[in-house]
């Protein structure tokens, strides 16, 4: 038997895929299957984003030198420029371009309203079975943000687990009780905030514990069931063309809502 259990740690988005179908998260991470229906261009957009914030902190971040937004700008668009490849296709660089100027317009408003301790930025934290990368921390502040650069800027089951493991992870690793999460969704430039007191936060956050165990507990019996979450789950599911579908074709299992 495959020793899985020599794996990092279980990020949110394993523990989602796996929600949605056990046997679908087998075949992500262990028969390291490739996705049949992702559009990449929406990743390329977000990694390429993601990478030109990061190195704006890493590189230039100095509030006392910084004037206007534009400066902030300037700096994102040569670290941007850095790493473009010339496969990125005009619209996806005016996307990151528009996400990168929403940021820059945000962070100057922090550096005016003396925000301007240096962020921890692109954080890898791995701590009671779970493993995220956290995108910004201001620990004075006890702010933890995670960018998003696609259209839609509600708070899905997804995001809410997200924020379930991210907490985890930063009073692990921190030892400091976090009492909300923001998402800034950069292309249409809205926030939401999770907040860590609330009924359904809360329920969300036993959830992502009870499904890590389910994991942990597949890993140590090799046991990954085709069983989607709901009756057409396998219809949007990315893997559906490897796994030929339920396999329990004259029964339907009861599949409880986690």
């Amino acid at each position: 038997m495959t020793d899985w259990k020599k794996s990092f740690g279980i990020s949110q988005t394993a523990i989602a895929l796996y929600r949605n179908c056990p046997y679908a998260y087998k075949l992500k991470y262990f028969n390291k299957k490739q996705p049949v229906m992702w559009d990449f261009s929406v990743l390329d957009v977000g990694g390429y984003a993601h990478d030109a914030i990061d190195r704006y902190y890493r590189h230039h971040y100095d509030p006392t030198a910084i004037k206007s937004y534009e400066d902030i700008l300037t700096y994102s668009y040569e670290e941007l420029a850095n790493i473009w490849d010339i496969t990125l296709k005009p619209e996806q660089l005016k996307q990151a371009y528009i996400c990168l100027e929403n940021h820059a317009k945000w962070e100057f408003e922090n550096i005016k309203n003396n925000i301007c301790t240096a962020p921890l930025t692109e954080v890898k934290i791995a701590a009671d079975g779970f493993f995220g990368i956290i995108d910004y921390i201001d620990l004075p502040k006890n702010l933890a943000i995670d960018w998003k650069t696609g259209k839609s800027a509600y708070l899905s089951y997804a995001y809410r687990m997200q924020a379930a493991v991210y907490k985890i992870l930063y009073e692990h690793e921190y030892n400091m009780k976090l009492t909300h999460f923001k998402f800034f969704f950069l292309y249409p430039n809205e926030w939401r905030t999770v907040r860590y007191d609330s009924p359904k936060q809360q329920q969300v956050e036993h959830d992502v514990v009870t499904l890590k165990n389910a994991i942990e507990e597949a890993r140590e019996n090799d046991i990954f069931p085709k069983q989607p979450r709901t009756p057409k789950a396998c219809n949007s599911c990315e893997y559906r063309n490897y796994c030929g579908g339920n396999e329990e074709d004259d029964e339907e299992e009861e599949n409880i809502e986690i």
